[in-house]
């Protein structure tokens, strides 16, 4: 996937509200809370994390750790058979998270889970930096991340770094590499396997994984977009989506040749975009979105006229709640697994896992 980069490039789960879906910033102030966030979750998650990583020690290991079907077993590091278009990873806060149909697994705070079609659960670490905002998993295994890194907010007037990390597919650190530029917000869109593509305020830029080198590929004015991105994106080859908060049930196209469209989702009865997922060959888009009840809804539609090839219904978020983040991969042309993701703490959490078939 040109995307495989979240992005076989939800994101990954799904971006959230995290990976939400609506689009990570990278605004100075948003890292702040960000980080303040996830450290005083890190300590409410201390002794659980304890538990799932067994010692102190193994905190200084990059890992990835493979979870078998419930019951569960001794952990095993067997590849899947096929490799899907796209990966689904995705993230939560430490805490109990059971799959319909799949495994009961314990995340740790620095702990992320990846979903497959067969309902296998992969957990990997976060490494290289103080938290991922965001992130896509690569089919060769890699994965490309973007978080803050540095001292304690409001202690350096300069600001954390932003890192730009790429870990193998058993964890290690590949590439780590600080990609803010000060006083600018910066976020992840997508990724492939020699390429991050990041959002600045001059635009779309891609960032060449092995020097650093970046160039603009579009300049922002051309889309409308703001400078710091506040909607869900996604990018597959030369083609890229956002849809914006200004205008939360419209598309917003660049294709290859530069023509710039708007896309009105007609026929969907859209409140809110909560995540975007182009198809592996850029023809088709999962839209996951909320309606004016909150019911948390899934469309999909053809690039060439908008036409709806599906659309589901899934459920309502918990009270006092006011929407349920959705993780979309596509596990080909036409197979689309989407997750939605628990919300809240406490208890044991479900993670509800779907397989949408797509006609041509």
């Amino acid at each position: 996937m040109t995307m495989d980069q979240i992005p076989a490039e939800v994101e990954a789960a799904v971006r959230a509200e995290a990976i939400s879906a609506p689009g990570y910033s990278g605004g100075l102030g948003d890292v702040y809370r960000r980080a303040r966030r996830r450290r005083n979750r890190q300590v409410a998650g201390a002794f659980a994390a304890v538990l799932a990583l067994a010692g102190a020690g193994f905190l200084l290991r990059p890992e990835t750790r493979h979870v078998a079907v419930v019951p569960p077993v001794a952990p095993s590091v067997s590849a899947p058979a096929v490799v899907p278009a796209q990966r689904l990873l995705m993230l939560d806060g430490p805490g109990i998270y059971h799959v319909t149909g799949g495994p009961q697994v314990q995340l740790g705070a620095s702990e992320f889970g990846e979903l497959t079609v067969s309902r296998g659960f992969a957990i990997h670490r976060v490494t290289g930096a103080d938290s991922w905002d965001r992130y896509v998993g690569l089919r060769d295994g890699r994965i490309v991340a973007l978080g803050p890194h540095g001292p304690t907010p409001g202690t350096d007037v300069t600001g954390p770094d932003i890192n730009l990390v790429v870990t193998r597919a058993d964890g290690r650190i590949e590439v780590k590499r600080n990609v803010r530029h000060p006083g600018e917000s910066v976020a992840l869109v997508a990724a492939d396997s020699t390429s991050a593509y990041l959002w600045r305020p001059a635009g779309l830029v891609q960032h060449d994984l092995g020097s650093g080198s970046e160039h603009v590929l579009v300049e922002r004015d051309r889309l409308g977009v703001p400078s710091t991105l506040d909607g869900a994106a996604d990018l597959v080859g030369r083609r890229f989506v956002v849809s914006l908060a200004s205008a939360p049930c419209s598309l917003r196209w660049l294709f290859d040749e530069g023509t710039t469209v708007t896309m009105p989702l007609r026929g969907v009865p859209c409140a809110h975009v909560n995540g975007l997922r182009l198809s592996p060959d850029a023809t088709r888009i999962a839209v996951a979105y909320r309606t004016t009840d909150l019911t948390v809804g899934l469309a999909v539609l053809r690039l060439s006229d908008g036409a709806v090839l599906a659309d589901r219904k899934f459920a309502r978020p918990p009270s006092g709640k006011s929407s349920m983040p959705v993780g979309l991969a596509w596990q080909d042309d036409s197979t689309l697994l989407a997750a939605i993701l628990p919300v809240g703490t406490g208890g044991t959490q479900k993670v509800n896992l779907l397989t949408v078939a797509v006609s041509p």
